[in-house]
Order: C-alpha cells, then structure tokens, then sequence
C-alpha cells in the first residue's frame, strides 16, 4: 500500500512522489482558477505563467516535487523522524492539492521554496558556536520569501526564536540576521527608485496580501470533507507530537519543538492576509508534513495509517470531480 512504500528509504521512491504530483495537477486543464496579485509582489514578474495552462501544469509539478523531495531530505539528514523515510514527501504534495483552487502557480509556492532554504540553516544551527553565515543566509531568505508574499516575514521572529532556544546566544548573529534581511529590501526600493516609481509602501493599509478569492473555498461536500478532515488529521498529529515529544533525545526535541512554533507562526499569517484560509493553509505546507510524516510514521496499526490516507486520497480525487 502507499503508506508501505513510501516508508521504505529507497531513493527511487522520490519518482513516486513526482508522480503522485502529476496525477493530483491533471485537473489543472480542466479549471479556470485565479488568484489576487499584489500590485508590489515580485510574483508579478512571472505572473504570465498562469495565462499558459500548460506552463503552469509543468512549473507547478516541477517546483512542488522538488520541494517534496528537498523538506524530506532535510528530515531524514536531521534525523527529525525516527526512521528515514519519504512519507514527508508524500503528505507536502497532498497538502499542496488539498483543494481544486491550489492548482496554480501562487506567490505562496515561490515564497515556500524559500523558505524551506531557510529551514535548512534553522536546522544546522543546533548547538554550533558560531553561525554568522547562516544567520544572515537565513535573513536573506526570508526577505526574499517576504517579497513574493509578505505574510512569509513571520519566519523573522521564529529565526531570533532559534538563535536564542538551541545555542548559546550570541548579539552579533542578531545584528547579522537583521542586515542579511534587509539587503533585498534594499534592492527593492532602490529598483524603483532608479526606474522613477512610486516607492512601494510594504506596510500600507492598502495593500492587498488575499491571493484566494472567497469563492475559490470548497463549495462541494467532498471538497469540504476533505479538507476539514486532513486538518483534523493534522491537529490529532500535533496533540500526539505533544505527548510524545519527551521520549525523544534532546536534539530532536528542540528541532521537532521548532516545527510547532513554525506551525503557529504561519497560523498567525491569518490576521496579516484578511483571513485568507487557503493562503495560510497553503503556507502551513511544510510544519504540518513533518508533522504528519511523523504522526503516520509512529502509528502501530499499519492498516489504519494505510485506511486513512487512501480515504483521504479517494475523497480529494472525487472532490475535483463532483
């Protein structure tokens, strides 16, 4: 069964995962989705993939694979999970499809490609004296992720978070994190400035960081099952990440602890996005396949894990259907 195999360590289970996006994207053809662009997001610069469907199909199953297979390879290098497996993979391409309406290229897969970067230095950071580089590569990437869509600046805090719970403190990396992200901001505005445009104010009322518009939420049943019912998959993962949490080693404590605070930093993108759901689910990709993966991954009764999932994966393909 699909849970079976993905849980194996093979390499060759990576074209799995390509595939399962191949199949969960064909229903791309048949959609007219769309999304709203804010008018200073560098999303606008390839914005006019989304007018060639099959551009889209292509850019979509090829980014979302390969972040698929990068956030497992960084699981199984930290040794996050307690086996070395490619269910992380498998749950961030089904997370990723949860909905007809998130088959299309959005500034949030740009911003999590990213931001997946910069989970990789919030990673290595683990009680290493001195992390400069990564500090700043870290800010960096955040600043980037923040200017295709600025919700993506909540990772800021959880970057400080970091440097404070798994070393010992150091003033210096702060100072470096801050000026590795502001170094874009300052290509940014001096962009415009140099092209004579009106200077893009980034913390303006104004501006509209809503990518789904409101009719884009599942209106069929079995849209609206399947995403409510993943969600409460996902929080009976988190309530037993919590109470297993303990039995693990130092280490992976503190890294699968920084994966809940990632989860509600990106949960709080709520009061930044005028309660854009989808985006927020959207951004919530990469904490809660971790989590997932690990929930699925210690589960005794292998044919329950493997009933789940095949019922969540039959009710997502009837759902782009009805």
């Amino acid at each position: 069964m699909i849970i079976s195999v993905f849980k194996s360590n093979q390499k060759l289970v990576n074209g799995f995962s390509i595939i399962v996006v191949f199949c969960l994207w064909l229903p791309l053809f048949w959609l007219n989705n769309s999304i709203v662009i804010n008018k200073y997001s560098l999303f606008n610069g390839i914005s006019f993939i989304n007018n060639v469907k099959l551009l889209s199909f292509a850019f979509g199953v090829l980014l979302i694979s390969a972040q698929a297979i990068y956030i497992n390879h960084l699981v199984n290098h930290f040794k996050i999970i307690a086996n070395n497996t490619h269910l992380v993979s498998l749950f961030y391409v089904l997370w990723c499809a949860a909905n007809s309406s998130l088959l299309i290229v959005t500034p949030i897969l740009i911003a999590n490609s990213f931001l997946l970067l910069a989970v990789h230095q919030l990673f290595s950071m683990y009680n290493v004296e001195r992390v400069y580089s990564s500090a700043f590569n870290a800010g960096l990437l955040i600043a980037i992720a923040m200017l295709f869509y600025f919700p993506a600046v909540l990772f800021l805090p959880l970057l400080w978070i970091v440097l404070i719970y798994t070393k010992t403190p150091n003033w210096r990396e702060f100072v470096i994190s801050v000026l590795g992200f502001i170094l874009p901001l300052v290509f940014f505005i001096a962009y415009y400035f140099i092209t004579n445009q009106p200077l893009p104010m980034l913390f303006g009322v104004d501006n509209n960081y809503t990518v789904f518009l409101d009719y884009q939420i599942p209106v069929n049943s079995l849209g609206r099952g399947f995403f409510y019912s993943i969600i409460v998959v996902g929080l009976l993962a988190v309530i037993d990440l919590l109470r297993h949490i303990d039995t693990n080693v130092v280490k992976i404590r503190k890294l699968l602890l920084m994966v809940l605070l990632m989860m509600l930093l990106l949960c709080s993108s709520l009061f930044v996005n005028s309660f854009d759901y989808l985006a927020t689910y959207l951004l919530m990709g990469i904490p809660f396949s971790i989590i997932l993966a690990n929930y699925f991954n210690q589960m005794k009764r292998t044919w329950l894990a493997e009933i789940i999932f095949l019922g969540l994966l039959i009710t997502l393909f009837l759902s782009y259907f009805s």
